[in-house]
């Protein structure tokens, strides 16, 4: 329509099939005037799918600008759902996605060996209940340890001040990852796409995320 376009804070990929790349190449091409990615791996996406004229820069995902909530609404927010606001937690925040099944043993023994080992009580976090909750019932139940489970909060604030709370966050959510790394909070990702290993590579975390199969 005439308009200057900036495609901000992107993620590229992934694109798989070649006319779909070979067009989605020549749309950005042919219309981006400027390019911001959140990681390095986004530019050599789009550089193998033909897009050479817009300028491309690096800068960071617009998420990690997210604010957490005050402290006491955090303390507040953790004790009205069960959670100790002083207490010591892992959270693992995880989807449904082929290849997560064989896993489940393999995920459930790393939050019994963290509580066991550190004193980090196991937190299951969905990030999209509808999906996601499912899988976290199914973990939390082959635990002898204990262990909650959160529905995330409306509140992206509130969101980044629990991530805060937490001494390790274990995600195949990417903007779980995000947020945490926002506060300082150690990082192990679960690689499911290409976005999850971008970030952790753009972090110089290349050694902390494992993939599903």
């Amino acid at each position: 329509c005439g308009n200057r376009v900036l495609m901000y804070g992107c993620g590229i990929g992934p694109v798989s099939l070649p006319k779909n790349r070979k067009m989605a190449g020549r749309v950005i091409d042919r219309h981006a005037d400027l390019i911001t990615l959140r990681d390095p791996g986004s530019v050599d996406e789009l550089r193998a799918m033909g897009v050479s004229r817009p300028e491309i820069e690096v800068t960071a995902d617009p998420a990690l600008l997210l604010e957490p909530a005050r402290s006491e609404s955090v303390d507040g927010y953790l004790a009205t759902h069960g959670l100790d606001p002083s207490g010591k937690y892992a959270m693992f925040v995880l989807r449904p996605w082929p290849g997560l099944e064989a896993k489940l043993e393999d995920i459930a023994a790393a939050a019994a060996t963290l509580y066991e080992s550190d004193g980090l009580m196991p937190v299951f976090l969905a990030m999209e209940p509808g999906k996601d909750l499912a899988v976290c019932e199914k973990i939390a139940a082959m635990l002898d340890c204990p262990s909650h489970i959160l529905s995330v909060p409306d509140d992206g604030h509130m969101i980044v001040g629990m991530m805060g709370r937490m001494q390790v966050v274990i995600s195949m959510r990417l903007h779980a990852l995000i947020f945490a790394s926002g506060q300082g909070v150690p990082l192990v990702g679960i690689v499911y796409d290409p976005k999850v290993s971008g970030f952790m590579d753009y972090l110089l975390l290349d050694f902390l995320y494992f993939y599903l199969p």
